[in-house]
């Protein structure tokens, strides 16, 4: 494993810190699916629609509430800033795992397509989530110890969505 000084050297020009690089980025990961579970759940059409929302909504606020604002804490405790981050929400493309737009289909989100879509955002977060507790593993104790439990709620959000889509196929 780098030691932190290796690491720091190795990082982006302009980046002070890899690590808040990554988070900045799990941020926008976490601010995508944030908008991807709120914008379509009022939207969606089909089997297992009603039990579907209420996942959707139940994990846009963990996905914002918990990972998000925690991620803003931890960025801002380490030194860094999110300015550009804020600058509007089309800055979220930034992100390593993009911005999946739901599929319309005769006046509504088929949940199918919905629950794919999601599959494949948890899937990156679960990437992302990994490569963070990798890089902090022995030199930022408060970051990988967070970032193991975002990441354990990020699989489990993959299961369940797993699930759904197995209950409708």
């Amino acid at each position: 494993m780098k030691k932190y000084s290796q690491i720091i050297k190795e990082a982006e020009a302009g980046d002070s810190n890899p690590i808040v690089v990554e988070l900045k980025n799990a941020l926008m990961e976490e601010l995508n699916a944030w908008y991807g579970y709120v914008i379509v759940k009022e939207f969606l059409v089909g089997p297992e629609r009603a039990n579907i929302c209420e996942f959707y909504e139940e994990t846009a606020k963990d996905e914002l509430e918990d990972h998000g604002y925690w991620l803003m804490e931890r960025i801002s405790q380490l030194g860094g800033t999110i300015e550009d981050i804020t600058l509007s929400p089309s800055t979220w493309e930034n992100a390593k795992h993009k911005y999946i737009a739901p599929a319309w289909k005769s006046g509504g989100i088929p949940v199918k397509d919905s629950l794919e879509t999601n599959i494949e955002n948890e899937e990156g977060a679960i990437e992302t989530y990994e490569r963070i507790v990798s890089m902090t593993e022995d030199v930022d104790p408060v970051t990988n110890a967070k970032a193991k439990e975002i990441l354990a709620d990020e699989t489990e959000h993959l299961q369940e969505l797993k699930d759904f889509l197995n209950d409708i196929k």
